[in-house]
């Protein structure tokens, strides 16, 4: 949804939706890490990469774009 708010210009809405969104990711992450006894190796690497993507700036170098090509 972001995307569509960036390109009709309603660039406080997109921010709003952008914060949203890591809000939401952020939570998911902590809650996987909380209540996981054991972990395969996916499930580190999905951590690993959502704690990148919630970590990225606008001038990041190596940037993620998506977790679902990353991931599997």
């Amino acid at each position: 949804m972001a995307g569509r708010y960036s390109h009709a210009q309603k660039h406080k809405r997109r921010d709003r939706e952008i914060c949203n969104l890591k809000n939401g990711l952020g939570r998911l992450v902590r809650e996987c890490q909380k209540g996981s006894k054991q972990e395969d190796e996916n499930q580190k690497q999905f951590l690993n990469l959502c704690e990148i993507l919630l970590q990225q700036t606008k001038t990041s170098k190596q940037k993620i774009y998506s977790l679902l090509f990353n991931c599997f």
